[in-house]
Parts: structure tokens; C-alpha cells; sequence
């Protein structure tokens, strides 16, 4: 047990000794930043345009659409993505106030109850 206790107080001792030092001679590096690092440039980018617009061989057009068309994976992915939002619609809808009518003109408000 002692000996334990005496080989982390080294390796303790060493981390504390050697952790601290950067370097004698270390200055920190000038930096040329930009006043704003917003680009004053068009922010139209290449992964904005439409594939069609891209490619302009028929032929190779063609291929993509049969792809996704039939791609099986991309069509599970967007039924989960679909499935995903439903519910969440549902599980926020329990959020919402529940309006029930007890007789012809009595309305009844209950609040969720949120713990």
C-alpha cells in the first residue's frame, strides 16, 4: 500500500514538475486577423446549386435519377427522417393545453403538468 501511494506521489510530482514548463524562449505567434471575419464576397456556393445544373450529359443524368430513385437506403433514411418529425409533432403536442367538452357550452382547459 505504501509502495502504491509512493509511485503516484511520483508520477504526481513529475506531471506537476514537467506539465508547467512551454519553453524558455516561447513568444507568442502575430496573428494578421481580418477587422471581420465576414467575407465580403458572393455567398452563392457550389453546394447550393441544384445536381441538374451541374452535370449536362444526358446520359450520366439519367444514371443519378435512377439511383436515387431506387436506392433503397436513401428511401429507409427519408422515411425515418419523416417518421422522426411525426414524432416530434406527437411528443410536443403533449406540451400543449387539453381542451375537452363536458357539456354542450362547458369547456374544460387542463394544463399539462410538466416535471
Amino acid at each position: 500500500m505504501k509502495r502504491k501511494k509512493l509511485y503516484i506521489a511520483i508520477l504526481l510530482l513529475a506531471g506537476v514538475l514537467t506539465s508547467c514548463k512551454v519553453g524558455k524562449s516561447y513568444v507568442r505567434p502575430d496573428l494578421h486577423l481580418p477587422d471581420s471575419l465576414e467575407r465580403s464576397q458572393d455567398s452563392v456556393s457550389f453546394g447550393d446549386q441544384d445536381w441538374r445544373d451541374i452535370y449536362a450529359d444526358a446520359t450520366l443524368r439519367s444514371l443519378i435519377e435512377r439511383a436515387l430513385d431506387h436506392n433503397k437506403d436513401m428511401l429507409i433514411a427519408a422515411a425515418r427522417v419523416k417518421e422522426m418529425a411525426a414524432q416530434k409533432r406527437i411528443s410536443t403536442a403533449a406540451l400543449l393545453p387539453i381542451v375537452e367538452i363536458i357539456d354542450n357550452n362547458v369547456f374544460c382547459i387542463i394544463a399539462p403538468v410538466i416535471s
